[in-house]
């Protein structure tokens, strides 16, 4: 009944010197006719010794096939799950490449549709020409006074002309003053609407003085502003800019005694 299992023969072997044991005693007592109750009592003994190791090596055994049936079906659905776990990591691989490539085209997309709509805004910018700054007093109840020196300055007034843009949508447009002090100096006061703006050009931010909004209708047309500055105006050449949507449209001076 041995096999190839080396647990089950062990097993048998220990059986077998259990009943070489046995059969030994019985053989001492057939020697002695005065024993032979006993010499049979112990063969029956060893012949239902015999029976249920017989027994329990075939129920041994056929459990052993039954575990040997699973562990090769267990093989099978192992070999299958790495089967499949490989293909789903190829196909997860597969997947994150594509959607790293998918992320990089979406980027480059991303960039192109910002430099278009740059390309886009930059043509739409409109340019401005015949910059005049003229420097003013004021005066209760009447007409202002336009003056040359800076004691004598009270505000600045700024006009342009806009120049017709067709690639400009019609509507309402700003146009961000900038009014540069003889220090270099942009002039500046929360409360008169000053503020801050990206130059679109550079990428910095850049302080403005005022700002002047107007209705554009694609077609030139003149525009005025003004700065007050409450803390008076020092003597010197004053520098007057002009931004449209963050680029700049035009440039003035004005010098004040």
């Amino acid at each position: 009944m041995k096999t190839n299992n080396t647990e089950l023969n062990t097993l048998i072997d220990s059986q077998k010197e259990e009943l070489r044991i046995q059969k030994d005693k019985i053989s001492n007592l057939l020697k002695d006719s005065k024993n032979l109750s006993s010499a049979r009592k112990e063969m029956t003994e060893m012949r239902s010794k015999v029976d249920s190791y017989v027994a329990e090596i075939s129920k041994l055994k056929q459990e052993n096939e039954q575990l040997l049936t699973s562990n090769t079906s267990l093989s099978k659905d192992k070999e299958n799950l790495s089967m499949e776990v490989q293909k789903k990591s190829a196909e997860n691989s597969a997947l994150s490449e594509a959607k790293s490539t998918l992320s990089k085209e979406k980027e480059s997309l991303s960039k192109e549709k910002s430099e278009l709509n740059k390309r886009v805004v930059r043509a739409s910018v409109i340019s401005v020409d015949k910059i005049q700054a003229q420097a003013y007093e004021s005066r209760d109840g009447k007409k202002p006074n336009d003056v040359s020196k800076a004691k004598n300055t009270d505000f600045l007034k700024i006009c342009f002309n806009t120049a017709a843009n067709s690639n400009a949508d019609s509507g309402n447009e700003t146009f961000y003053l900038r009014v540069i002090n003889p220090l270099g100096e942009t002039q500046a006061i929360e409360s008169q609407g000053s503020g801050i703006f990206t130059n679109e050009t550079t990428g910095d931010e850049v302080r403005y003085s005022t700002v002047v909004k107007t209705d554009y209708s694609n077609a030139v047309k003149n525009v005025c502003g003004e700065w007050h500055n409450a803390g008076g105006f020092q003597a010197g050449v004053y520098q007057i800019e002009v931004y449209n949507k963050g680029y700049l449209s035009g440039t003035a001076s004005i010098k004040l005694k």
